[in-house]
């Protein structure tokens, strides 16, 4: 099972096998019914908790000192702010996307493939492609328009000495 999750979940291999081991045992405390499709239940179980254990350890995560200067937010609350306020306008900017492709981005950035993407959103995976490509466009006018607002613009006013 670690191999079928490790195909639709992107996380770190400790976190998927954890996840697979909670799994097995919420089988043995839930007890599914075996007459029906109990695999795939135990897929989900553990599908899941991979996802949860990943947030997690999104949420946790540091930045270290391999990275660029402009990302080690430590000792620079400025850039803290800055990355915070960057997050904030790009999830404005998702908001502003009709449901579905907000859905079909969220899942795309757990999954792998747009046939898993489908699976979660019970659309066709050319659906999901499509979404996402519309999402992208979306939100590449979005960075567009915003980066020609934040330009700065140059003073011509002919009266002064420059």
């Amino acid at each position: 099972m670690v191999a079928k999750i490790t195909h639709v979940v992107v996380a770190q291999r400790e976190d998927i096998e954890d996840a697979c081991a909670f799994a097995w045992l919420q089988s043995f405390r839930h007890q599914p019914d075996r007459e029906r499709k109990w695999q795939g239940w135990l897929f989900r179980a553990a599908q899941r908790e991979a996802w949860r254990l990943t947030a997690i350890r999104r949420r946790d995560w540091r930045l270290t000192s391999t990275m660029p200067d402009r990302y080690l937010t430590d000792s620079d609350p400025a850039v803290r702010v800055q990355l915070r306020q960057d997050f904030q306008e790009a999830m404005a900017e998702l908001k502003q996307l009709p449901k579905r492709m907000q859905e079909a981005v969220l899942v795309a950035s757990q999954v792998r493939r747009h046939r898993d993407g489908g699976e979660i959103l019970e659309i066709p995976e050319t659906r999901v492609g499509y979404l996402l490509a519309s999402a992208g466009a979306a939100l590449g006018e979005a960075a567009e328009r915003r980066t020609e607002r934040e330009r700065p613009v140059a003073d011509h006013n002919p009266g002064t000495a420059g």
